[in-house]
């Protein structure tokens, strides 16, 4: 049952599992809308009188029932009650509205047993969920103009409910006054911007901004409201201009200018994106910091924020925050990228287009950070990139990222300043501390409360007491506020108390004096913290922690078992001392600052250090080995197949190119080639061609090396696998590398890589006669029979069927029965993205032998299969197979609709090659439908894309042919005879005299120069 969110503050949208259905009739939105809110039975004469007052009961009763054929058209079709008489909206678990859960959580609000106007301490959580609940006012900018009656139903809801809104705002002003001035300041606003004539909110707000120090924002406010207030004739109030005064007198002789107030962004009907991880524990503190951050992020000119300071301090903790407040403010989506492994500028770009979902498909050493600042131009996207001073040689790829795009923002967390133009640095140091323990709000000190806090999460019986808060103050005074240092001292709640865990620290870390004075200083101070921490473990946690670091990205259960010996107890235990942190069920990591000292330690000890990277390699080496049978189909009776396989090396991957690399290094060929098949089909079934050729292509470079010991197997197999990624990409030297491989493995006794690559070859192998290329592969069918191999059969039955039957024979039938051969097994074995492979092929012979309907389905069943994995690439070609046989069927619309969809994913994974045949099916429906000038822009684009990749030969002057007909059909005579003369240019070198022909004569209707 599908999970579907209806919002209706702002511009009515809807989602149905996360993904936005689209809402383009207003009747039927405003059916939806009303029926939702009023939650209750309506009856049909009502309702078509409600919506359609114009039209006689007969016409009314019709549009109706039509507007309920479209709405069971949507994911909601359930959710419609249509009774013969009446029409109600079922909400139950699957469903969420916002205005009705903003409703609840005020009704929730109400029923606590004290007056209106009080507010107890359980009220704040429903008013902060109602508040965040409210994106916009009901139904912004929606209206029927022939409805006059809805029109007024709308106005008086968007009204109550604005009303509702502002009082909860009141509240919660009122309530985080005296305890949190930053919070109640951002409430304030939100309630003046609702009113900018409400003369009580703007007094709140005023009195909050001289509060936390910003009086000249508050007498701005006072100024802009006389302003609007002579304009309308009226003056303001008696209490208004005594709190100015006061506010002005307090302000003193200084000279300041009012600084320039951005208000809170009211958008709404926007479809968010985002990727922020979800902490685990509560966050304390920094309001100031992030009311400065948040500002800087509203602020148009700011484009690259970096936050700066030790290991430890909060950075990415405010910085998550942060962009958590911002989701509003950038509709294409706010992304958390994660550096701390990176070491390079191109890495840099390599990792963001991962996060993004990016697939690059260059050509070039450049080709990367131009794909993705292409994707990222006209992106109103905000990009959080954590822990970059592993990479400070890539500030100026980031500044020139920023100026080479449009609205995207950059929010580094970083230990040291980039120094580049453009940035604006935010120093952070450790949390606000008591001066001593004998205030009054010492617990609102956020150092304070972090200790607390993680204390008690800790140990939940933890509850200090007076004599206590001595202790706790000295503690946060000695590691000045330092969020880790406060969370590794709270850590060991369980075992000491509080004056012993001062007197630990200060015996070990005594770095007040020196922590602010330079950055080396300041990490000798953090290592200090460290230090002391590491001492307080035992030798046996010492011996796996220092195991534990070569993880890169995370790490299981029984990963941390093979490679470093840890027992359950004991992980346990270093969770228990916050040296380890659980992300998932059975996934664990550590604090990336942790593993870089932990990785010190071991590697004081060389041979221990190469002992533990070498099982950390071996064991991931032979754990892809152990996935090959289920990415290759594991059968009826195995339950993980090719999807969790592909989600297990996705999430592995950075342990998989950790191992990979150092076995490259240490010359560990054996696990290389034990790993390399399973390796080659996760990147080829997730499009990730680029990857695939770095990481065999370093295996191929050892290997080539003088003195290294001749693997012709290994090397043959790489080989093939690198060629078949170049002709992905459509790179030079596919041909080349195909034909190596097939020459070193052609030298060596037969195996399966021969076999393997005999079948890659024969799609490009133009140096083999047809003769050649079906000996070929049929040794390698008679191979795989042989070995009983049926992922190898099928695999060879259906390139057989379309290398050999279809583009070098031209015979459909022999062809069609190969790949049902081929599709038969796959079915049998679990070999989803063979079936998708095979489906895709005879979804094209159906289409080529006019049974439309039949490719239909073969497209969509290959779709679905696609979808399933992951495959973007194999997807957004289905798409376009789909396009069009509906086009061919007649079905414009959805032929139309897929290829967009179809382009759209072939240009969010940056894959250039797939688009021209998109462009110009698309062109082929606006010619068809007269809208002549959409053709030709959708031509010229394709010839843009076929220069571009350097597809020069006939597809381009097949394109060339229909823009020049098209642009002699606009009148443009000029552009029509330049394109054709250059078609028939092309035609005249590689085609017979037919095309030659058809482009002399359609160059001689607008004739040559």
């Amino acid at each position: 049952m599908s999970d579907l969110r209806l919002s209706l503050f702002g511009t009515p949208r809807l989602e149905c599992d996360g993904a936005p259905v689209k809402l383009t009739r207003r009747k039927v939105t405003a059916l939806l809308a009303y029926l939702a809110v009023t939650g209750q039975p309506h009856s049909r004469e009502a309702v078509a009188t409600l919506l359609w007052p114009d039209f006689d009961a007969p016409n009314a009763y019709a549009y109706l029932r039509n507007a309920l054929w479209m709405l069971k058209q949507m994911p909601l079709a359930d959710k419609i009650e249509a009774e013969q008489e009446t029409l109600a909206f079922r909400q139950d678990e699957t469903t969420w509205v916002d205005v009705t859960r903003f409703e609840a959580a005020l009704a929730a609000r109400r029923a606590h047993p004290h007056p209106e106007r009080e507010t107890c301490a359980a009220c704040i959580p429903l008013l902060e969920e109602a508040v965040a609940l409210y994106q916009g006012d009901f139904m912004a900018g929606f209206t029927l103009e022939d409805s006059a009656a809805f029109d007024e139903w709308q106005f008086f809801q968007a009204e109550s409910l604005r009303r509702a809104y502002t009082g909860a705002l009141e509240k919660l002003t009122l309530w985080y006054s005296p305890r949190e001035p930053e919070t109640a300041l951002d409430y304030a606003r939100r309630w003046q911007n609702c009113d900018p004539l409400h003369e009580g909110a703007l007094r709140h707000l005023m009195t909050l901004y001289a509060q936390v120090d910003q009086r000249a924002a508050a007498l701005h406010l006072y100024d802009t409201l006389i302003r609007d207030l002579r304009a309308q004739g009226l003056a303001p109030a008696e209490e208004t201009v005594a709190l100015y005064q006061r506010i002005r007198a307090s302000d003193g002789a200084r000279a300041s200018h009012p600084r320039e107030i951005v208000s809170v962004d009211q958008r709404s009907g926007v479809f968010f994106r985002y990727n922020l991880p979800t902490p685990s524990t509560a966050f304390v503190g920094r309001r100031a910091e992030l009311a400065e951050v948040q500002r800087l992020l509203d602020d148009p000119e700011t484009r690259l924020i970096t936050l700066v300071g030790p290991g430890g301090i909060g950075k990415t903790r405010l910085s998550l925050r942060a962009a958590e407040a911002a989701l509003a403010a950038f509709p294409d989506g706010v992304f958390f990228v994660p550096l701390a492994a990176v070491e390079t500028p191109e890495m840099i770009v390599s990792t963001i287009a991962d996060v993004l979902r990016l697939v690059l498909y260059q050509q070039s050493a450049a080709a990367p950070f131009a794909q993705l600042t292409h994707y990222l131009h006209d992106k109103r996207m905000l990009l959080v990139l954590d822990n970059l001073e592993q990479a400070l040689s890539g500030a100026v790829l980031l500044a020139d990222l920023v100026q080479q795009t449009r609205s995207l923002k950059l929010l580094v967390t970083s230990r040291e300043r980039l120094n580049v133009q453009g940035e604006w640095v935010l120093e952070l140091r450790g949390l606000r501390c008591p001066e001593t323990a004998d205030l009054p709000d010492v617990t609102d000190y956020g150092a304070v409360r972090l200790f607390i806090e993680r204390a008690q999460r800790i140990n939940h019986a933890f509850a200090p007491a007076a004599g206590d808060m001595a202790a706790i103050v000295r503690i946060c005074r000695l590691v000045e506020g330092m969020p880790l240092g406060l969370e590794l001292a709270a850590a060991w709640t369980k075992l000491l108390s509080c004056r012993e865990i001062a007197d630990e620290i200060a015996i070990s870390l005594d770095f007040l004096s020196l922590a602010l004075r330079d950055l080396p200083e300041r990490h000798q101070s953090l290592r200090a913290v460290f230090t002391r921490s590491w001492g307080l473990l035992s030798k046996e946690e010492q011996a796996v922690y220092c195991a534990l670091s070569v993880f890169r990205g995370g790490f299981t259960r029984a990963a941390a078992a093979a490679v470093s010996g840890a027992s359950l107890p004991l992980l346990a235990s270093l969770i228990d001392k916050s040296m380890l942190y659980r992300t998932a069920p059975d996934r664990y990591d550590i604090l990336h600052v942790l593993r870089q000292y932990a990785g010190e330690q071991l590697a004081a000890n060389p041979e221990c250090n190469q002992a533990i990277h070498d099982r950390h390699s071996e064991y991931y080496l032979d754990w892809l080995r152990r996935l090959e049978p289920a990415l290759k189909g594991p059968g009826k009776d195995v339950a993980f197949g090719q999807p969790a396989a592909l989600e297990a090396i996705y999430t592995e991957r950075e342990n998989v190119h950790a191992a990979w690399s150092w076995a490259v290094a240490r010359g560990k060929f054996e696990w290389l080639h034990a790993a390399t098949l399973s390796l080659g089909l996760f990147c080829d079934i997730r499009s990730r061609f680029r990857e695939s050729l770095e990481l065999f292509g370093a295996v191929v470079a050892a290997l080539d090396r003088p003195g290294v010991e001749a693997r012709p197997a290994l090397l043959g197999l790489l080989l093939g696998i690198q060629g078949e990624s170049l002709l992905r990409l459509s790179q030079p030297g596919a041909l080349e590398t195909l034909q190596r491989a097939t020459q070193v493995l052609d030298a060596a006794p037969p195996g399966p890589e021969l076999a393997l690559v005999n079948v890659l070859s024969s799609y490009a192998a133009t140096w083999y006669s047809p003769e050649e290329v079906e000996r070929r592969l049929n040794d390698s069918l008679a191979f795989y029979r042989a070995a009983n191999d049926p992922w190898g059969v099928a695999l060879t039955l259906g390139v057989i069927g379309e290398s050999l039957h279809v583009f070098i024979r031209q015979n459909p039938e022999a062809a069609r029965d190969y790949i049902q051969q081929s599709l038969d097994i796959r079915r049998q074995i679990g070999d989803l993205w063979g079936m998708a492979i095979t489906l895709f092929t005879l979804a094209m012979l159906a289409e080529w032998g006019e049974a439309f309907v039949e490719a239909r389905r073969y497209y969509q069943e290959s779709l679905e299969l696609r979808q399933m994995l992951k495959d973007t690439n194999g997807a957004a070609h289905c798409l376009l197979g789909v396009g069009r046989v509906a086009y061919r069927l007649g079905d414009w619309d959805t032929a139309r609709h897929t290829m967009y969809q179809s382009l759209e994913l072939l240009r969010e994974i940056g894959a250039p090659h797939g688009t021209p045949d998109v462009l110009e099916a698309l062109a082929q429906i606006a010619h068809d439908e007269g809208k002549l000038a959409e053709a030709r822009d959708l031509l010229r684009e394709s010839c843009g894309v076929r220069r571009g990749i350097q597809e020069t030969g006939r597809p381009l002057a097949f394109t060339l042919l229909r823009l020049g007909n098209i642009c002699r059909e606009l009148g443009d005579t000029e552009a029509a005879r330049e394109h054709l003369a250059e078609s028939l240019a092309i035609f005249a070198q590689f085609d017979p005299e037919e095309w030659r022909e058809r482009a002399t004569a359609a160059l001689q209707q607008v004739g040559a120069r």
